[in-house]
């Protein structure tokens, strides 16, 4: 990573439990730099799958080098609700976010929108923010994906 020169600080990104089986995650996330295009930075996520061995790769979860501004305009599982726990402005129309810290308040993921495909498993999602090849920033998410029990 670009530890010289990071584009985004997720140090105080923290999951608070909120009842039995749910968490939200709370804090802050800066944005160090605002020199970087809306075409030129990327997103890379990638998820991997809790096995006896470790975790794996999964090609369920695999997005590479999609470009950052278009795929938080236009995906609807998870970013939709994250940016609605934020307060980051008009990010639709000023993106990349400038410089700033940025909270994150009480984000839980929506089950509704989480395809029924996903198996129940640990899994590991790994976001990385990259210009090219070069990753200026990431953090690695680790949930534990359970069916929602009928009639709940």
């Amino acid at each position: 990573m670009a530890e010289n020169n990071p584009y985004i600080k997720y140090q105080s990104m923290k999951m608070k439990k909120v009842n039995r089986t749910h968490y939200v995650m709370d804090g802050t996330v800066e944005v160090l730099r605002d020199d970087i295009s809306k075409d030129d930075l990327l997103i890379t996520i990638l998820g991997a799958q809790k096995k006896t061995n470790g975790y794996q790769q999964s090609s369920l979860v695999q997005l590479e080098k999609k470009n950052f501004c278009e795929y938080i305009r236009t995906e609807k599982m998870v970013m939709e609700d994250v940016i609605k726990c934020t307060n980051i402005t008009d990010i639709f129309n000023k993106c990349p976010p400038p410089k700033g810290v940025y909270s994150v308040t009480n984000y839980m993921p929506d089950p509704e929108k989480m395809p029924n495909s996903l198996p129940i498993n640990y899994w590991k999602f790994t976001l990385i923010n990259q210009i090219g090849d070069t990753a200026l920033s990431g953090i690695h998410v680790f949930v534990d994906v359970e069916k929602k029990a009928p009639g709940t």
